[in-house]
């Protein structure tokens, strides 16, 4: 019995979780999609929301008069949906909910909780005109045309944004692309979308295929491709340029656009600070801190090479960068503005203690990774910095730590030093 309820191996499905996540990110305006019967029970005994729970569909089997109507109104009314996918070869072989959202919704992320796959859609974008570009990707194709818009300004009277192009945290950029290719293309690509601050870390992205697959495209036929581009919870304020571009699927390699770069800009959207602060759950990092640094508290981190966010075991080698994430709660309104040391530091061994190794990387970087002083932090406000550091290129293989700490604007360290879980160079 003591295995079964505390052997993470033996755990089911975390519905626990993903309900506490729920709670977190949705609101009373939004909607929940169940799509097996037997979620019903097990979801409900763990949420606690007031966002509408659907359970879909009715009838099994399935009704797609009946439900393609229900999704109808439901996405009539919600400027966000999100479905539990579960057992789907027996609640819907033929994937009606989920080829219907996919199809009239921006879909924006996918999870996986065990065998239970929570998705994230944005309600379709009001009728309006598509701003025409020409940019062309590789040898055929061609971006003819695109669009932007913030989920919430897609109700009457917008849910959050006050104007077109200005978001919070948690909101979905919805952006409409439409294609087309002059000649029959023989390798399937990969759509991406990147919301960059001022220094090119990712308040937001989007991989996903096109609607239609790029071996499916008709030469001289335009191609309506659209995705949802969640901007996550804690970004700072600020100006964010939104790119997209094409890479292969099996390569991953980045086809060149007609001006010699590998992507093309769509624009730039204002994020502005949230009314409310994100709740712990709606951050979702990887290692918990909870560490007191006075003015701010340190409330988790994620940490991995640049570029494997959902592999962070990855190994880096000499010359990587590592890629810092820490999530900041100010505890007040913040007096000074704080700016974070790091420093990489081979981990200690029986020849070589840590007290005795010096830094082989390290930098002063704003708390916010960004402009974004901590005198202009509001009590309780939640804060995702991002920082880069390059292992050396003449690393020597082994593990090695991440030390952190905050000085005042002289640059005079003010607090403890936290050290990060290690990280292994190859």
């Amino acid at each position: 019995l003591k295995a079964y309820y505390t052997d993470p191996a033996l755990a089911r499905d975390d519905y626990r979780g993903v309900a506490r996540y729920l709670e977190a990110v949705a609101g009373p305006e939004d909607a929940i999609i169940l799509n097996a019967g037997g979620q019903q029970e097990v979801f409900g005994y763990y949420f606690r929301g007031d966002t509408p729970v659907y359970p879909l569909p009715r009838t099994r089997p399935l009704d797609p008069t009946a439900t393609v109507a229900e999704l109808e109104a439901i996405l009539a009314q919600s400027p966000r949906v999100f479905a539990l996918y579960w057992a789907t070869d027996e609640s819907d072989p033929e994937s009606v909910i989920e080829s219907w959202l996919d199809e009239h919704a921006f879909k924006a992320t996918a999870a996986w909780a065990g065998n239970v796959r929570l998705v994230s859609y944005a309600a379709p974008l009001p009728p309006g005109d598509l701003s025409p570009t020409d940019d062309r990707f590789g040898d055929h194709v061609t971006l003819t045309g695109y669009r932007l818009l913030d989920s919430s300004l897609t109700l009457d009277p917008p849910q959050s944004s006050p104007s077109p192009g200005r978001l919070v945290p948690g909101d979905i950029v919805q952006v409409q692309l439409r294609w087309t290719t002059e000649a029959p293309l023989d390798d399937s690509y990969v759509v991406f979308l990147q919301a960059l601050d001022e220094a090119n870390h990712l308040a937001g992205q989007r991989d996903a295929e096109p609607g239609v697959s790029t071996l499916d495209w008709k030469p001289g036929q335009p191609v309506l491709d659209q995705h949802g581009l969640l901007i996550e919870p804690g970004t700072p304020p600020g100006e964010y340029r939104i790119i997209a571009g094409l890479y292969g699927s099996a390569t991953g390699q980045r086809l060149l656009s007609s001006d010699g770069g590998d992507f093309v800009d769509l624009g730039t959207l204002t994020v502005e600070r949230p009314g409310t602060p994100p709740p712990v759950e709606a951050l979702r990092f990887h290692h918990q801190a909870d560490v007191d640094f006075g003015p701010l508290r340190l409330l988790g981190y994620d940490r991995y090479k640049l570029g494997h966010r959902y592999d962070s075991g990855t190994a880096l080698h000499p010359g990587d960068p590592l890629h810092l994430v820490l999530y900041w709660q100010a505890q007040n309104h913040p007096q000074e503005d704080w700016r974070l040391g790091l420093q990489l530091i081979p981990a200690a061994s029986p020849t070589s203690p840590v007290a005795e190794a010096s830094p082989v990387a390290e930098g002063l970087f704003p708390a916010a990774g960004v402009d974004y002083p901590a005198t202009r932090w509001e009590p309780g406000e939640v804060v995702r910095a991002q920082f880069d550091l390059f292992v050396p290129g003449d690393a020597a293989p082994g593990e090695y730590l991440v030390k952190l700490h905050l000085h005042d604007e002289p640059g005079s360290p003010r607090m403890e030093t936290f050290t990060l879980a290690p990280i292994s160079v190859e």
